[in-house]
């Protein structure tokens, strides 16, 4: 199946009568009749291929699937017209047994599975073919020859075809076609178009016929929802109060009260598709660009999102919120401001049912049954029956079909990603896509990692991708945490407690950026909390954190794994060894869900070693699933999701344990004890990023510098001896994400290692010029950059300025100001001294409080990325200084300048259209990336990112494009609109990218996609 849904035109034919044909001769003698025709008709559209070659169809008993794979519904709806009239002539030849046929015309996806082809649009297609109606309208009219019958999706395509009133499609006028809503069974319809007389039809319709639905029975769905609410309604926190002096075990907590609401990205795509065509009017697209949007505001306004996060970013926690408030309000459970929907979701319409479901669930069901079923949407309701309080009663899932019918349902559908099969991924989102198509009326979440939703492109979802926690969502929700940490573990404590304890808590996290980075993660900052509350501080380095946190939830169960006869020495090596295990596990490279016999043989040798001898193996096996029952009743680390199935609270605890087993492993000293065969060719795969990530301080931990030493000359040695330039780039990127944890650790590489590393890295400058980087793709090539930045990126020595042309002598920054630069002017006190600003600046300077430019300690993480986050005023600051500094004159630079660099052509590299190895736009990467990555895009004088990016301020207002002599600043107030250039940002559409861009904004504006380059006036020019 390809990766995408590719939709082609599907044509049943059925043989009225030829099942009631006895004699094989007879048989023989329609079928050759049929293939006669068929070939006729096809012949046109085939070429000198052979027909039968080239649309491969192949027989039903009754008929023939005809897919008409290339060519489009238009093709097929002549193909049937010319069938029809072919049969006209052919039957006058016989007409003791004139062929009579029933012809469907369907889009569908089509799956070859060894030598059969599967497809649900098959189904669709054989449900209107053979509809009572259908076959009536054959029976009424014995003159006729067929009847042909469409899918609505297929009539819909044929309509939107630019050919339907041309020559060359002869549409059939009479009989018209007319939109029926087929009856089919289960309470279920199918939409179609039939070619047939409107009295006729009515009178077909009007004929009683057998109801195919069961008789109606009053289905309670009152326990399934208490038993949803139970699931969905609460978070629990786990290892609070198993410190020295905690006494109490404050675990859940209503979801409610420590949910904090996510930011988005992405809830204009369908404004970034209209520029594609249409570039937006100067300034529109700041509306568009600097929108983020909580998840509940999308809701109202958006029936299918896919959502889209890191492990941990609240991807889950939000479907349950949404499935608890409707649960709440469909129990009719109270809420003080209105309804539960509202308040917390901002839904305004009626409650509908939450249907929440993990789809690494059902992928478990498709794997113990491979073969599609015909109408394999309804594997969705398949699992709900064996959810919680669910039920096989037949009447009690036709009443969900009816639901979901009605548009009744809402359907949430949780961890596309934890579907690491690639052909269950696959079938798992055609199951989806059946459910848009035939649930239409139901609104529909997906939650993913990212490597998850390639596949799901092409479904007309909404894609939204969650914002890491930013500070103010980080001061929400500790503010949320500390309310409820002493509301319910401490109650008698006064408030001024929780909010002393709030205070501490946010100094230990934001002071820290490497803790802080953390922090942006809800499912880590809950651990942080957790931490912090247990040992009063927090460790500096990110695998000592998951250290931290796994201590003190084996240690919150000592005393019951003692009793039960395990010890926490034990627990923890198992934990290891069944995380690895999964890590390795499945096609996909890992296994999120396993089954408690999997576990069992993950953690066999820890049994024999660790429990108690003498036992054979099938007990030792035995035993290895109580331990596993224990666990994921009291220490919660792994969790039941189904009958003897597991999975880890959550997959970065599965990704730290599997890098502590790895590093217990040993280096190879011993054989059979190593752990670089299992790592070696991992090392760039994304589902093994984060262990990979973790190995080198969980190394360090168990045997110092000499041990990270060795990982990191095993992964130089993967050059080869003669390596390419994207060999050593793919290299310097790994090396580069290994070495970056490792300053919390106060870790250095060897000296030998530093010199070839050093080697490696002046080589990979290549990648900053045309030819270099057409050898390695951008990923690889964003990778090596950050290396290179946390170790002092070499090209941002000096100004790096170039003259541009007829400017009388100005020249302008190759690159954007970035980080490391602007680091300078804020720790050599920028914000501090007057001398820099204007009047305007530092009034709002104090008003605001700056003291660095916004979510500052995520930018120093990124120290060659432009800076950004700062306004007109910071950065008009920021080149004052640099003058004083360089002794001469720098300023921003004034439009007439900036669009001299960009030059004459449509784009800044010319008229070529843009492209991702030219700018980064359109959230092809997501963020900024460090500066000059793209050279295939660069200006005609060799400035980098002047389309894509980052926009860039210029010096002049808005409304006046300000002259290139003027050496003064201009006097802006606060709410003056100063001008930004730049050709669009790593945000914005494509019509963005041209040199001839412009916006502007408030001087005040501090935006996420919005930087600045300076300009240098020539020595001849004397600043005022």
């Amino acid at each position: 199946m390809p990766d995408t849904l590719v939709h082609i035109p599907i044509v049943l034919i059925d043989i009225e009568g030829y099942s009631r044909l006895r004699e094989a001769a007879e048989q023989r003698t329609v079928l050759a009749r049929l293939n006669r025709v068929l070939e006729e008709s096809l012949k046109p559209f085939s070429g000198y291929g052979d027909p039968h070659t080239l649309f491969g169809w192949h027989g039903t008993g009754d008929g023939y699937y005809i897919t008409m794979q290339g060519f489009s519904s238009s093709v097929a709806m002549r193909f049937a017209v010319d069938l029809e009239k072919k049969l006209t002539r052919e039957n006058a030849q016989y007409p003791d047994f004139p062929l009579r046929l029933r012809i469907g015309l369907c889009l569908g996806d089509v799956e070859r599975v060894g030598r059969q082809q599967l497809s649900r649009a098959y189904t669709e297609a054989n449900r209107l073919v053979d509809h009572s109606w259908t076959r009536a309208v054959l029976q009424r009219r014995p003159e006729g020859a067929t009847v042909l019958v469409t899918s609505a999706l297929f009539m819909d395509d044929w309509k939107e075809n630019g050919r339907v009133h041309g020559r060359t499609l002869a549409i059939p006028k009479l009989p018209p076609w007319q939109k029926v809503v087929f009856s089919i069974k289960h309470d279920e319809t199918v939409t179609g178009y039939l070619r047939v007389e409107a009295a006729l039809l009515d009178a077909i319709r009007a004929e009683p016929s057998p109801s195919l639905a069961p008789a109606a029975t009053t289905v309670d769905l009152i326990p399934w929802l208490e038993s949803l609410l139970d699931r969905t309604g609460s978070l629990e926190v786990r290892g609070i109060g198993s410190g020295a002096g905690r006494q109490q075990e404050a675990g859940k907590y209503p979801i409610e009260q420590l949910y904090t609401p996510l930011r988005s990205q992405g809830s204009l795509d369908a404004g970034a598709k209209r520029t594609k065509t249409a570039p937006p009017r100067d300034g529109e697209w700041m509306r568009e660009e600097k929108q983020m949007v909580s998840l509940a505001e999308l809701l109202p306004s958006h029936r299918q999102l896919l959502i889209e996060g890191q492990p941990g970013a609240g991807k889950t926690t939000f479907l349950k919120l949404v499935a608890a408030m409707l649960a709440k309000d469909l129990l009719g459970i109270p809420h003080p401001h209105g309804s539960w929907r509202q308040y917390h979701l901002g839904m305004q319409e009626a409650a509908r049912h939450p249907l929440f479901l993990r789809l690494s669930e059902l992928a478990r069901l498709l794997a113990a049954d491979p073969q599609p079923a015909a109408d394999d949407r309804r594997r969705l309701l398949d699992l709900l029956v064996v959810s919680p309080n669910g039920s096989a009663d037949p009447a009690w899932r036709s009443h969900w079909e009816g639901l979901l019918r009605r548009g009744e349902v809402i359907l949430l559908l949780d961890g596309l990603d934890e579907v690491a099969d690639e052909v269950l991924r696959r079938r798992v989102v055609s199951i989806v896509h059946d459910a848009v198509r035939n649930w239409s009326r139901c609104p529909l979440l997906v939650s993913s990692r990212p490597f998850g939703v390639g596949q799901m492109k092409g479904l007309n979802f909404q894609h939204v991708r969650i914002e890491p926690f930013g500070e103010e969502e980080i001061h929400t929700f500790i503010d949320r945490w500390s309310t409820a940490l002493y509301a319910f573990a401490e109650s008698d404590r006064p408030p001024q407690v929780a909010a002393n304890h709030q205070q501490i808590l946010l100094q230990a996290i934001l002071h820290r950026p490497a803790i802080r980075l953390l922090a942006t993660n809800p499912v880590m900052l809950t651990c942080l909390c957790v931490v912090h509350w247990n040992e009063g501080r927090l460790p500096e380095a990110r695998a000592r954190v998951y250290q931290a946190v796994m201590r003190w939830l084996i240690a919150a169960r000592s005393q019951e794994r003692t009793g039960a006869g395990y010890t926490d020495h034990f627990a923890m090596k198992a934990f290891a060894a069944l995380a690895l295990t999964m890590m390795q596990a499945g096609k996909g490279g890992t296994q999120a869900v396993f089954s408690t016999q999997e576990g069992s043989e993950a953690v066999h040798v820890l049994v024999q070693r660790h429990l108690p001898q003498g036992h054979d193996r099938a007990e030792q096996h035995r035993l290895g699933r109580v331990w596993l029952a224990f666990e994921c009743l009291y220490s919660g680390i792994v969790e039941e999701v189904g009958e003897q199935r597991l999975k880890f609270w959550h997959l970065t605890f599965q990704e730290y344990l599997a890098a502590l087993a790895l590093a217990w492993l040993g280096d190879g000293e011993r054989t059979g004890e190593d752990y670089w065969p299992l790592i070696r060719d991992r090392l760039e795969a994304p589902q093994w990023r984060e262990t990979v990530a973790l190995l080198p301080g969980t190394l360090f931990d168990e045997g110092g510098d000499l041990r990270v030493d060795r990982l990191l000359e095993r992964v130089l040695a993967l050059r080869g001896q003669d390596p390419t330039l994207a060999r050593d780039a793919a290299t310097a990127g790994i090396v580069g994400r290994l070495l970056e944890p490792m300053a919390a650790y106060q870790y250095q590489p060897s000296p030998a290692f530093n010199q070839r590393w050093q080697a490696v890295l002046t080589r990979v400058l290549e990648l900053f010029t045309q030819a270099g980087a057409q050898q390695v793709p951008i990923q690889t090539r964003i990778e090596v950059a950050k290396a290179l930045g946390r170790g002092g990126d070499p090209r941002l020595q000096g100004l790096n300025l170039i003259e541009v042309p007829d400017t009388g002598g100005w020249s302008l920054g190759k690159y954007l100001v970035t980080v490391a630069e602007y680091r300078a002017f804020v720790e050599q006190e920028g914000y501090r001294e007057q001398r820099w600003w204007c009047d305007a600046g530092w009034r709002l300077r104090a008003k605001k409080g700056w003291e660095s430019p916004g979510n500052w300690d995520d930018q120093c993480l990124h120290s060659n990325r432009p800076v950004v986050n700062v306004s007109w005023f910071e950065a008009m600051a920021y080149c004052r200084w640099l003058s004083a500094r360089e002794q001469r004159l720098i300023r921003l630079p004034v439009e007439k300048v900036w669009a001299k660099a960009a030059g004459q052509g449509k784009y800044p590299w010319g008229d070529a259209e843009p492209s991702p190895e030219r700018a980064n736009f359109d959230r092809n990467v997501g963020a900024p990336t460090p500066v000059g990555l793209y050279p295939a895009g660069d200006g005609l004088q060799g400035h980098c990112d002047l389309a894509g990016n980052v926009w860039e301020w210029q010096r002049n207002p808005y409304e006046s494009q300000e002259a290139i002599e003027t050496p003064t600043d201009p006097a802006v107030a606060a709410d003056d609109v100063p001008v930004w250039r730049g050709g669009g940002s790593w945000f914005g559409p494509a019509g963005n990218l041209r040199a001839a861009s412009r916006g502007g904004g408030s001087a005040e504006f501090r935006l996420g996609n919005l930087g600045f380059r300076v300009a240098a006036a020539p020595s001849s020019m004397i600043a005022s």
